[in-house]
């Protein structure tokens, strides 16, 4: 059975804070061996700082990160 699959999806502007929270978030949902599926790479939401501290945790599995987006949209582009 694989590991849970855990769906990123919400703004950081709401709060200064929350692009650190969404980093740490990341870190934390790989270390307790979550995958995790994100949208989008763009700045205004969660997915691009918690895929940034997904594989920062240093235990993050090979091909645990899942990205989707419309046929129609561009792709997300992810420095990880």
């Amino acid at each position: 059975m694989p590991d849970p699959l855990i769906a990123i999806v919400g703004s950081v502007t709401t709060s200064p804070n929350a692009p650190r929270a969404a980093e740490d978030l990341g870190r934390e949902l790989a270390k307790a061996g979550f995958r995790i599926l994100v949208y989008s790479s763009a700045p205004e939401f969660l997915e691009p700082y918690v895929v940034k501290g997904y594989p920062a945790s240093q235990v993050a599995k090979s091909g645990s990160i899942q990205v989707r987006y419309s046929l129609g949209g561009l792709t997300p582009s992810f420095a990880e």
